[in-house]
């Protein structure tokens, strides 16, 4: 059992609703939902190749991500979107980075002015969003920016099964 208790940053579900991620301050888990169980990590508990284990003491590692202040899944594939945030972050709050667990490495860097909030994932494309601009980009083949809104108030979006993107301001 850990020494210290974890802090919890983001818990997301994937689309399909049948996985869990949970970003701490110490990293990223993903478990299935049913039955609950860990799937994978990524941080000081391990790379996700490794079983992961509360025993471990954290210590420096090329798998350590630091803080995970968002994270999105891509249904129940082997890509994972973080964005770093918190009191021990590796990254800046202004990147997002997407991790390919069959490649063990991250496959995408996506950098913007200012902090970023929160973010979705769609087989095809990639929605970011800052304080005051929401950014939707191509994905995965070839990654080019579609759209950016500036917006005024807060943004709600939803994705529905079907092949469009709403965003409500």
């Amino acid at each position: 059992m850990p020494s210290h208790p974890r802090e919890i940053m983001c818990v997301r579900f994937n689309q399909e609703q049948d996985l869990i991620a949970c970003s701490t301050d110490s990293g990223l888990r993903i478990y299935n939902v049913n039955p609950l169980v860990v799937k994978a990590c990524l941080g000081t508990f391990r790379s996700f190749s490794f079983l992961c284990t509360d025993s471990l003491p954290p210590s420096p590692d090329p798998w350590d991500v630091g803080t995970i202040s968002v994270v999105e899944l891509l249904h129940r594939s082997n890509i994972i979107a973080l964005v770093a945030g918190g009191n021990r972050q590796k990254y800046a709050e202004n990147t997002v980075l997407v991790w390919d667990d069959v490649r063990k490495k991250f496959v995408l860097e996506l950098t913007f002015s200012t902090g970023v909030l929160s973010l979705r994932l769609r087989k095809d494309i990639i929605v970011v969003c800052e304080k005051t601009k929401i950014h939707v980009f191509s994905f995965p083949s070839s990654v080019r920016r579609l759209l950016t809104i500036v917006k005024m108030r807060g943004a709600l979006w939803k994705f529905l099964r079907t092949s469009h993107l709403f965003a409500t301001f």
